[in-house]
């Protein structure tokens, strides 16, 4: 299985190549994830000419895919039907009892009697149902339209519950958390920002050009002067000057805040010279 995400401009493949035939269910777990930590948006080093809302929108739908693997858990299920034994491995945003529901009714359409057995569950693996589909695949059994199924043997449905669980259970850093409750990442922050700046900035150029096209004055008012301290008072440099002390780079800084690297080495020399005096 070769996974592939693709980001407009930027295109991570071959980072994780995994043979779900012969991998064990724990490694492929442990090879996935770390691949899903190990993508990251750097922000700061992407290049100028970088389509923002397009980039924006891939990396929600990427966060999407994520939020929807830790909010689903796997269940493995022993399905016992007029005597007939056979296994459900699947995901589920409930509560699994309240799946199980819903199985017994498709199931009492083409049986008479069902029971079903909760072999084990997993917290926030969605990741890993795909995983069983194609690495049992020859064992899919299909029931009327239903082909979720698996017609194990008593061995191999053993050794499909030893493997499972060996997975560690989830615990949820505060990144997964956000990702869940839907907060916004400080990379999807700083991207609207720079998109609300890129507007602003249109916005004032427009203006100025009707000015001058109307015969009208662009700039300060002649003879008007700003102080240090009026210049370092202002939002834009107290935004700054917190960046630059968080350790941001100088073009990091500007692209964080919204602003030219030129107005970042303004603030930081005008920020230098009242310290100095």
């Amino acid at each position: 299985m070769k996974i592939i995400y693709s980001f407009h401009i930027y295109r991570y493949e071959d980072i994780s190549i995994v043979d779900c035939v012969s991998a064990r269910c724990l490694i492929f777990n442990y090879c996935e994830l770390t691949q899903i930590i190990f993508i990251r948006f750097n922000l700061h080093s992407t290049p100028k000419e970088i389509d923002y809302p397009d980039f924006l929108i891939d990396l929600k739908i990427y966060r999407d895919r994520i939020r929807s693997a830790l909010a689903n858990h796997l269940y493995y299920l022993k399905v016992t039907a007029d005597g007939e034994e056979f296994y459900k491995i699947g995901v589920t945003g409930r509560t699994v009892p309240e799946r199980i529901i819903e199985i017994n009714s498709d199931l009492n359409s083409h049986f008479r009697t069902v029971e079903i057995e909760i072999l084990d569950t997993w917290l926030h693996r969605g990741n890993l149902e795909r995983y069983f589909i194609y690495k049992y695949e020859r064992y899919l059994y299909r029931i009327g339209t239903h082909s979720e199924y698996f017609k194990f043997d008593e061995k191999l449905s053993k050794s499909v519950l030893r493997e499972l669980r060996r997975i560690e259970v989830k615990d949820l850093s505060s990144v997964e958390c956000d990702l869940l409750n839907r907060l916004p990442s400080q990379v999807e922050c700083e991207i609207e920002a720079v998109e609300r700046s890129q507007q602003r900035r249109q916005a004032i150029k427009v203006g100025m050009e009707r000015a001058k096209q109307w015969g009208g004055h662009v700039g300060r008012p002649s003879g008007s002067r700003t102080t240090d301290d009026d210049f370092l008072a202002k939002p834009s440099s107290v935004t700054i000057l917190d960046a630059l002390a968080r350790g941001l780079s100088i073009r990091a800084t500007a692209v964080a805040v919204g602003v030219s690297p030129a107005t970042v080495q303004k603030v930081k020399a005008a920020s230098s010279e009242k310290d100095t005096q």
